[in-house]
This record gives structure tokens, C-alpha cells and sequence, in this order.
């Protein structure tokens, strides 16, 4: 198998699963070539439109030519069916991999296939009500759990791609065998469907006789209720092809039923009390205080769980930030600009390592607003598996700038060498993994926690004096609150003499500060430049306004990049 990107990749089934799955392949840039397969050319065609596909085909010859892997993203009981007379036009180094929501019949499915077949099973814990094409999503699965499933004997080659492949769109990949998946998800999923289900359906026949029944369906019956919307020909295959275990939780919950039936019957307010407390008891500690789903803000950032990045989103908003990692920096700003989260936390400055210029140009490219900002103090802490020592360290990896800021701590340890990786949670997350014995890695607290790592060495920075900025994004202004308000606006001038003094003298002329200036090149006009400014004041205030008018008149291009309150430095 190559290793990424992976030349090309085919997709049966393009709809809410699948069409998720393709962009989100295409916009981590870990395939070269997209190929579509469904049985309807309106479909291909919208696809095709949408960037879900590079090119489509009706024609199974013609999408499996020359793939590398073959996604199903088709209901169970359709791949079972399918898979006999697939499996005939594969090459011996094709990889198949299904995004089916059970793995028992597909797993004994392939059992009776031909013994050259490569197949691993996958299912990605991550959904709407919504179906079809036209309901797919870049980010569905970011943050995400995403079940891998090896089928005996385990394709390890094709673990190990998939492994990062799920990792590169932005899902935590887990490994389970199947028939256990199949009874987490029948109590975690498809029963709670179907007694959402029942719900809305007794519900409907309580309203025959009293229609005003619907007016007081307020937000909780929506919430218990809402997954009733599924798609119901996805979730009728599901609970047959996943019948032994769905019926062994319907048991378990008409047991549960019986018992409060006594309890209420019998007016037992202490036993009633004390179930409901228990299960008020395991939700909260599971989902939080306001529950993850009705009060949260997600918000995107830029890493793995334990980045710094998480850390201030943590920081910023509380126990409502539900964090949701991204492999990119533009993939964080694409899940705000697109509405899957509310917020984006993006770094835009380190006092030692100076501006995060990426930001700077994905702040043009993007439409976001900024609406806040905080300053993190950035801890470097060495971590390690379980029952290693330093003296065991042999290499240490990291981010090149957390490595940067560690040079003396290197020299003091000329034995050990350092090794750059994408960020610095992703190198902890790999650490543990990997179970490695010799190698240590630089990064946050939170990450040591997350990974289950021991700390054998704090703030192992060469300076203190560390800390990042971070931007908090949204699709739509939002009005500051704090004492100083900060604006930040980009623009360019003519190339003549004593244009950029006159742009930026209308500041000075109303006693306006520039906190930051900084430039980056304009592409496309060579020796050209762009101009952001961090200025103290509200954009819409009259003296700032003022400024920014007559500043238009010298400038060739002019954004208002957002107006909002000096964060707070934490640590």
C-alpha cells in the first residue's frame, strides 16, 4: 500500500457517509484522485459539483482501474449483497473498507470470500438526521471517534495507512473487534433510536385525541426526539443486521421500564429518586454540566487533543467549549466559515518566535470575523510512557518551534537527539501509540494527562517569557465587552512614494495607537505588500471611524478584519 497521499481512492455510495468522507479526503490533501461509484448519474453529477469527487462512474471496471482503496459507504445489508460480485474485479492490492454502522455479517460476509482479499472494517461514530448528498460535510468527522475493525488476520499495512488517513481528516481512529463494536453501538445508538422512535410515535397518538398536545412539545421532547429523524431505511438495516444484540438491549430497557412502573405504581419516591439521581449522575460526569449537545460551543482548532490551541479554547470559553481538532490551520477556518463549528481558535503570535504568518493569509483568504482574543503562557513539559526514565531517553520529538524553544535544555543533553513532528499533542498522541521506550516527547500538560503519559521533566523552555496569542473567529461580528477594545484591519497602497506614510498618518493626526504592524507580501504583485495593523480603539466609534475613512482614500484594497476586547493573559 502507498503511503499518503494515496494515489486513488473509489467511493461507492455517495450520500451523507460518503460524500462526507470524499470531501473530507480532498480537503486534507491525502489523495490524489477521488473516484466516485453509484448507480445514479445525478447523484455523480452533484457530487461532482459539490468537490466530492474528482470524476464519477456508473461503471464498476471503470472506478476500480488502477485504485488503491475501495470505501463502501452503502447500508449493511446492501454491502453484503454487493461484496460477492465486487470482490471479482479487485486487484490482490486493492484495500476494501466500509463505513457500515455493524461489522458482524459484513466480517462473516468476508470470511467466505477469496483468501487474497485485503479488508478492514471501519464506522465512523458521527452523523446527522439529514440524508443524501447535498447533506455531506468536510468536517463530520472531526473530533469524532472512528472505529477501525481488522479482520482476521489483520491486514497491518492497511491498518497503518488507514490509521493515519483517519487521523489526517481529523477523527481519533480506535481499534475494536467487531462483535464488541456491535454491542457498544447497539446500547449507545440504535436502542436509543428506536426508543426515540417509540416516543414520537406514542406521542403522535396521544395528539389523535388531543391535538394541542404539539404546543407544549418544547426543546426537551425535540432533544430526546431528534435522532427519530434518521434516515429510516439506514436505521431499519442497522437494528436487523445488528438484531442479537438491539434485542438484548430492548430486554434490558422493558426491565428498566417494569421497574420504574413499580416504583411509580407503588409511590416509592426514595427508590425512584435514587435511580433517577444515578442516572442525572452518569450523564453529568460522561457529557458535563449543560450536557455536550444543547449549551456547548464547538470550537476548531488547529492540532491534536491537548494542543495548546485546546488549551486556550478551553481557557476562553469554559465548560461550554466542546474543542474540535483539525489537521490544518485551513481546515480549522473552513469548519466556521462553513457553519459546522461556532468558533475557530487560531494562533496569530508567540512573543519569541514572532507572527504565525499561515494565519495572517488565511485571515484574507476566509471570511471570519474576530471577536476576541486571549494570551497563553506556553509550558514545554518532556513526557514519556509509563515506567520510563530519563536515563531510557533517547530521542525527543516535537514541534520545530517547541524544539527551538528548548535549545538549552538540548545542550545540557547533547546525548539525545531532536526530532520535528506536525504539532506538538500529535507527537504525545503518537508517543502512546506507539509505546516507544527511548523516545520522549515535548509538549502540554493537558496532552500528559489526555495520553496517560508521566511528566519527568517541567517547563523545560529556554525563556519564561513565552506566550501565544490566539484569535477567537466567527462567521458574525460580535459586539466587545471589556475595558480596551482592540481593532485589526488589513490593506494595501499604491507603490509610490510616501503612500504608506500617508495611510498610516491619519492614525497619528487623532492620537490613535498602532499596537502591531505587520506586512506579508501581495500575491500575485511582486514586491507588493499587505498591511495589517492592530489599532486601540472601536472600528465604530467616531474618531476611529474617522480614520479608517480617510484612510480608504490612499489604499487600493481595505478590510475590516474585526473589533474586540484585549483578552486576558492566563499562566
Amino acid at each position: 500500500m502507498n503511503i499518503l497521499p494515496v494515489p486513488r481512492i473509489t467511493i461507492i455510495g455517495l450520500g451523507l457517509l460518503g460524500g462526507s468522507f470524499g470531501l473530507a479526503l480532498r480537503q486534507a490533501h491525502v489523495v490524489r484522485e477521488v473516484v466516485g461509484l453509484d448507480v445514479s448519474q445525478d447523484i455523480l453529477d452533484r457530487a461532482l459539483e459539490r468537490g466530492i469527487i474528482d470524476r464519477g462512474t456508473i461503471d464498476v471496471e471503470t472506478a476500480f482501474h488502477e485504485t488503491d482503496l475501495v470505501v463502501l459507504a452503502m447500508p449493511v445489508s446492501t454491502i453484503i449483497e454487493v461484496l460477492p460480485d465486487l470482490v471479482r474485479h479487485l486487484s490482490k492490492r486493492t484495500l476494501l473498507f466500509d463505513l457500515g454502522s455493524t461489522k458482524g455479517d459484513i466480517s462473516r460476509t468476508v470470511d467466505r470470500l477469496p483468501e487474497h482479499i485485503r479488508y478492514v472494517g471501519g464506522h465512523p461514530m458521527s452523523g446527522t438526521e439529514h440524508a443524501g448528498v447535498d447533506a455531506a460535510q468536510a468536517t463530520l468527522f472531526s473530533g469524532t471517534t472512528f472505529a477501525l475493525v481488522p479482520h482476521p488476520p489483520a491486514d497491518d499495512e492497511g491498518m497503518v495507512l488507514l490509521t493515519d488517513l483517519i487521523r489526517r481528516i481529523g477523527a481519533n481512529p480506535t481499534v475494536i473487534p467487531a462483535d464488541r463494536h456491535d454491542r457498544i453501538v447497539a446500547m449507545t445508538s440504535h436502542v436509543p433510536y428506536l426508543i426515540s422512535s417509540t416516543l414520537v410515535r406514542i406521542a403522535d397518538e396521544a395528539a389523535q385525541t388531543d391535538p394541542r398536545l404539539w404546543d407544549f412539545a418544547a426543546s426537551g421532547f425535540r432533544d430526546t426526539s431528534r435522532v427519530a429523524a434518521s434516515n429510516v431505511r439506514v436505521m431499519a438495516d442497522t437494528c436487523l443486521t445488528n438484531r442479537t444484540h438491539i434485542l438484548a438491549g430492548i430486554k434490558q430497557a422493558q426491565s428498566e421500564l417494569n421497574k420504574l412502573t413499580q416504583w411509580i405504581n407503588n409511590g416509592d419516591q426514595q427508590t425512584l429518586e435514587q435511580a433517577l439521581e444515578q442516572a442525572k449522575t452518569v450523564r453529568t460526569r460522561v457529557f458535563g454540566e449543560r450536557g455536550r449537545n444543547v449549551s456547548t460551543k464547538k470550537v476548531s482548532f488547529q492540532g491534536e487533543r491537548g494542543a495548546f490551541s485546546e488549551i486556550a479554547a478551553l481557557e476562553y470559553f469554559g465548560d461550554i467549549a466542546e474543542p474540535v481538532p483539525q489537521p490544518w490551520f485551513d481546515d480549522a477556518f473552513d469548519a466556521v466559515e462553513h457553519g459546522h463549528c461556532d468558533y475557530g481558535m487560531l494562533p496569530i503570535e508567540n512573543s519569541l518566535a514572532g507572527s504565525i504568518h499561515v494565519n495572517y493569509d488565511l485571515l484574507l483568504k476566509h471570511n471570519l470575523q474576530i471577536v476576541g482574543e486571549i494570551k497563553l503562557r506556553i509550558v514545554h513539559n518532556l513526557l514519556v510512557n509509563k515506567g520510563v526514565t530519563f536515563e531510557d531517553v533517547r530521542q525527543v520529538h516535537s514541534h520545530p518551534k517547541a524544539l527551538e524553544q528548548c535549545v538549552e535544555y538540548f545542550r545540557k543533553h547533547p546525548d539525545i537527539n531532536a526530532v520535528t513532528v506536525l504539532d506538538t499533542a500529535g507527537a504525545a498522541k503518537m508517543l502512546k501509540e506507539s509505546g516507544a521506550k527511548d523516545t520522549a516527547v515535548i509538549a502540554s500538560s493537558r496532552a500528559a494527562s489526555h495520553y496517560d503519559l508521566n511528566t519527568i521533566d517541567k517547563s523545560i523552555e529556554d525563556n519564561p517569557q513565552n506566550y501565544t496569542r490566539f484569535l477567537v473567529l466567527s462567521a458574525e461580528p460580535e459586539p466587545p465587552h471589556g475595558e480596551r477594545v482592540k481593532t485589526t484591519l488589513v490593506f494595501s497602497v499604491a507603490h509610490v512614494p510616501g503612500s504608506l506614510f500617508k495611510a498610516m498618518s491619519v492614525f497619528a493626526l487623532r492620537d490613535i495607537s498602532i499596537l502591531k504592524i505587520e506586512s506579508r507580501p501581495l500575491i500575485g504583485s511582486p514586491w507588493e505588500y499587505l498591511f495589517y495593523l492592530d489599532i486601540d480603539g472601536k472600528a465604530d466609534n467616531q474618531v476611529c471611524q474617522r480614520a479608517l475613512d480617510h484612510l480608504q482614500e490612499f489604499t487600493t484594497y481595505f478590510k475590516l478584519l474585526g473589533t474586540y476586547a484585549e483578552g486576558r493573559t492566563v499562566g
